[in-house]
């Protein structure tokens, strides 16, 4: 079996029962996966891509992560993982280039695909302005690092810099 499909059966068998809005959860890693595969990204990022709420919503561990996919794979999804006392910003500041570039997939997919509707209004902004203030943030990342956008995706990016969104 390939890398990516343990992954995907990885990621779905640690996933579970767990909800995202209405549907399992495993749909928003699967989607944060495809994302990066359509834009252009390696494997190894998709891969990552699939893990990355792991050590959070999980039991897996950081060391059980790298004993299945290897150092590389875990290094991704550690600094994937809000560390208890960082600020968001200090985390989003401090992460290397390819895991920015998984975060902005993350975040997009946060923005476009979370149900904010059983949300109270003053939740619902915090963290659509969260999200949009980390897609603007990281934006500059994924440019340079040379990936395809979908178009509707450059126009969010382009509403969200100018506040439309």
């Amino acid at each position: 079996m390939d890398q990516l499909t343990h992954a995907l059966l990885i990621a779905t068998l640690a996933h579970d029962g767990q909800k995202y809005g209405e549907m399992p959860y495993i749909f928003h890693p699967i989607r944060v996966a495809l994302a990066l595969l359509e834009a252009g990204a390696s494997e190894t990022l998709a891969i990552a891509g699939l893990l990355h709420d792991m050590i959070e919503d999980t039991d897996w561990t950081v060391d059980r992560i790298e004993s299945e996919f290897g150092t590389y794979v875990s290094f991704l999804v550690e600094d994937l993982t809000k560390k208890d006392g960082d600020s968001y910003d200090d985390y989003i500041e401090q992460m290397p280039p390819e895991c920015r570039i998984v975060k902005f997939f993350d975040s997009l997919d946060n923005y476009t695909h979370l149900d904010f509707s059983d949300l109270d209004p003053d939740r619902k902004a915090r963290l659509k302005a969260k999200y949009a203030k980390t897609l603007i943030r990281l934006g500059d990342t994924i440019l340079a690092a040379d990936l395809r956008l979908p178009s509707k995706v450059g126009a969010l990016l382009t509403d969200l810099m100018m506040g439309a969104a």
